[in-house]
Formats: structure tokens, sequence, C-alpha cells
């Protein structure tokens, strides 16, 4: 198994320009990353980049990363759909309200979306088939 297409970026370090986050954009359009997480900067007293020009207003970093992170969600979501009628194994994590909650090779632990399932016990390794995609996360049946 290949691990999954993934990445990291920063938003809203000192000279960003609006063209900089809509080339990311693109990139994440084209690139087709399962999945992407974006942290604003945050300027820490002594550092290079927090003594640079054209530092960036906290709000304006915040809209940029709920922009990026929607069009992420877009593309994850149909990187999901990929996987509908598929069948994987994966492990079961917990019971959230009655319901197992699972991952499969491709989610990383508290950082990526869930599979929920029909059945299983915390620690248990199934195969399931995949049914439905809901944002990031997805549901699966016990085959």
């Amino acid at each position: 198994m290949r691990p999954p297409p993934r990445s990291s970026f920063i938003v809203g370090f000192p000279g960003e320009t609006e063209s900089d986050v809509e080339d990311l954009e693109s990139f994440l359009l084209e690139a087709g990353l399962d999945w992407a997480g974006f942290f604003p900067y945050s300027a820490e007293t002594g550092t290079s980049a927090a003594a640079m020009e054209g530092q960036i207003p906290r709000d304006a970093a915040m809209d940029r990363l709920r922009h990026l992170d929607s069009v992420q969600e877009e593309v994850t979501v149909a990187r999901n759909r990929r996987w509908l009628g598929s069948r994987s194994c994966v492990v079961v994590d917990q019971i959230d309200d009655g319901v197992p909650v699972a991952r499969s090779y491709r989610h990383a632990p508290e950082i990526d979306g869930v599979v929920t399932l029909d059945g299983g016990r915390p620690g248990q390794w199934l195969d399931v088939e995949y049914v439905g995609v809901y944002g990031p996360d997805m549901e699966a049946v016990v085959v």
C-alpha cells in the first residue's frame, strides 16, 4: 500500500499575497491530495519572520485558511467518493454514541476523517466495504 498523498501548509506568512493564495488553491485542485492541513502563521518573538515587513493581519490569514480548507474539503470528498463500493481493512478506534469509529491506512488518527461502521469493537481489525461519504468522513459496512 502506498501512503495517501497529504501535506500541510502555513497560511498568512509575511509577504503572502492574494496571488500566492490563488496559486495554492490551484495547486490543491491539480494535485488532488487526499488530505491537507492549514495552519495560520504566528509571529514568534525573536524570529526573523516576526521582524519581516508585510505581516498579514490575523483576520485576513484566518479568512484565507478557511477558504483553502473549504477548497481542500471538496477535493477530499471527491477522493473519498472514489472508494465507494471498494473494500479495505480498518481498525476500530472507539465507540461514539453507540457507533464504531474506525480508520484505514489513509486516515491519520485525530487528524483526518473517520470511518463509521455497522459493527466492531475497539482494537478490532475488520474488512469493510465503503458505502457513504459525508464530508471528510466515510461510512462502511463490515464484510
